[in-house]
């Protein structure tokens, strides 16, 4: 049954893209909106560093020994918090950066800015963990929390941490609803246009909150990052790639996103590109990670953690510009529509076969 319900999302892919095959015009297409927003981009297809669980429970190890020496270290009491609630322990991340709080007083202003923006993102995380219709008590809270640290530091994460104060306001809002999550993107579009706020900077801000937080890979952020900013359509169509990537039944679910104009089969072998170097990227770097964690390394203690060590190489601005001069009618043509096609599928399954088999290792062995 798992096994068919992915091959229905590989054919489904498949189908898209033959369908998409009469689409062609005669001249030069850019894809400018994922050349110009990479941030954005590299947000969407996970091209940034994920640890997995063992860097954070080696991280807790290695802090604490700090704190036994000198129990003042602040950003210590930081480390630890956040690596708890990284491995899905709340109540411990809650705790840590509690006592964190018992030796702020002389502080500089960072360390107070810091208190305040992981508290209330703990709380948020566990709202979203354990959500029970009705109850915002712990969104509420959380909303304080990070009002208090953007009064303290108004332009965190080069001014990108509004996104996520706007983010739990519609949270508050829909979280009364049993499916809070399928009213998310409505929501947050209602209350930010209210507040005058632009649209771009705010989808730039969640592409932060997924880089730098818990919201990679959130359904209802994909969701909100493509129905902002419909006029950048190929940034619509390649959340609507990693939804369905994500969802199978994708086009019956509850995160709808706005319709564009369909890619052509050369654009969307581009972004079956763009997904799987994302997947790439992660795979290669968490290998390393966990190879040097094995070795007893750790970035807090080892400065040469890194050495040695090649990324995948990015996809290249040349190669987001997708030429559209020379395709012919006839059999030359049928030949190209049949070689994407099959890099279509083989890029995909790739994914699907990567993402299956992290997901396995993380329910076994917890990383």
């Amino acid at each position: 049954m798992f096994k068919m319900r992915w091959l229905s999302v590989i054919l489904g892919i498949s189908v898209a893209t033959s369908s998409a095959m009469a689409c062609y015009n005669d001249h030069d297409t850019n894809l400018t909106e994922l050349r110009d927003n990479l941030d954005v981009t590299k947000a969407i297809i996970g091209r940034f560093t994920l640890y997995p669980a063992a860097y954070y429970r080696k991280r807790i190890e290695i802090q604490k020994e700090i704190l036994r020496k000198d129990p003042s270290n602040l950003e210590a009491y930081d480390n630890i918090s956040v690596a708890y609630d990284r491995i899905c322990d709340g109540e411990s991340a809650l705790k840590w950066i509690h006592e964190k709080r018992k030796h702020l007083t002389g502080a500089p202003d960072l360390q107070l800015y810091s208190t305040e923006a992981n508290e209330g993102t703990f709380l948020i995380v566990r709202w979203i963990r354990g959500h029970k219709p009705g109850d915002v008590v712990d969104a509420v809270a959380s909303e304080k929390f990070i009002e208090k640290a953007l009064k303290i530091n108004p332009d965190a994460h080069f001014g990108r941490e509004f996104a996520q104060l706007y983010s739990i306001r519609a949270m508050i809002e829909c979280g009364k609803n049993e499916n809070w999550k399928a009213e998310f993107t409505d929501t947050l579009i209602k209350i930010a246009d209210r507040d005058h706020i632009d649209r771009k900077k705010l989808r730039f801000g969640i592409a932060g909150m997924m880089v730098l937080g818990a919201a990679w890979n959130m359904p209802p952020m994909i969701q909100a990052m493509a129905n902002l900013v419909p006029e950048d359509e190929q940034v619509v169509n390649l959340c609507t790639l990693r939804i369905g990537m994500l969802i199978p039944e994708w086009d019956n679910n509850g995160y709808p996103i706005v319709k564009v104009n369909r890619v052509n089969p050369k654009e969307k072998s581009v972004l079956y590109q763009l997904v799987f170097n994302g997947d790439k990227f992660q795979a290669n770097r968490e290998e390393w990670i966990l190879a040097q964690i094995a070795k007893g390394k750790h970035p807090d203690t080892n400065p040469d953690f890194w050495t040695g060590f090649v990324d995948v190489p990015e996809i290249t601005e040349k190669e987001l510009i997708v030429k559209r001069k020379g395709l012919m009618n006839g059999p030359a043509f049928t030949v190209v529509q049949i070689l994407i096609l099959v890099g279509a599928v083989a890029v995909i399954s790739a994914s699907v076969i990567y993402y299956v088999q992290r997901r396995r290792r993380f329910k076994v062995h917890g990383y």
